[in-house]
């Protein structure tokens, strides 16, 4: 008979936990940085805006629109970059972290995220509080400020998004493994 008594059996709750928790993590380093490039130029993502607001408004400036491909490239690093930092802080806890639970933790992760940015900042303060900072100059007052539809279809693309970089992050993180056990130890 087979019996597990003191092999490591990976602990899912504790997966589940620090994948939440670092999917606030990523929620928060993310508003900042989009915080601090709407600063910089408040219609670098005047693309992601209601179709009636980007009309109204016309195309991103030069200024936006040669910031924007180093915007983006730090936000999509940001994305694949905290849960991998979440992956090895589980991995102290309990020596090995296999596929399928990577590929839960980078899921759950993506997934608060793409709740939050629904919820807390599409919602609550672009629909609902409607912050200075977040209307484009020109365009205050418009209806499709109000477009909760608009940011939930987005949501659902971004579960689509999610599933991806989900699967992408966690073969990473097994090739990186794989790579590292390749590597001659110190003797």
């Amino acid at each position: 008979m087979f019996i597990i008594s003191e092999a490591k059996v990976l602990d899912w709750q504790l997966v589940f936990y620090n994948a939440f928790i670092y999917g606030l993590v990523l929620s928060f380093v993310l508003t900042i940085l989009t915080a601090i490039s709407g600063a910089i130029a408040l219609d670098m993502f005047v693309d992601n805006y209601p179709p009636d607001i980007k009309e109204k408004y016309g195309p991103m400036s030069s200024r936006a629109a040669r910031l924007h491909p180093f915007i983006a490239a730090l936000l999509f690093i940001t994305i694949f970059v905290v849960p991998i930092i979440g992956l090895f802080a589980v991995q102290a806890q309990v020596d090995s972290v296999p596929f399928l639970p990577a590929l839960a933790f980078s899921g759950i992760a993506l997934l608060t995220f793409n709740t939050f940015d629904l919820i807390i900042l599409d919602w609550l303060f672009f629909c609902t509080i409607q912050p200075r900072a977040m209307l484009l100059p020109g365009t205050e007052g418009m209806a499709a400020y109000r477009d909760y539809r608009f940011h939930f279809v987005g949501f659902l693309k971004g579960l689509g998004f999610s599933a991806v970089g989900s699967l992408l992050i966690a073969a990473f993180w097994v090739i990186l493994h794989w790579s590292i056990a390749l590597l001659p130890s110190a003797a």
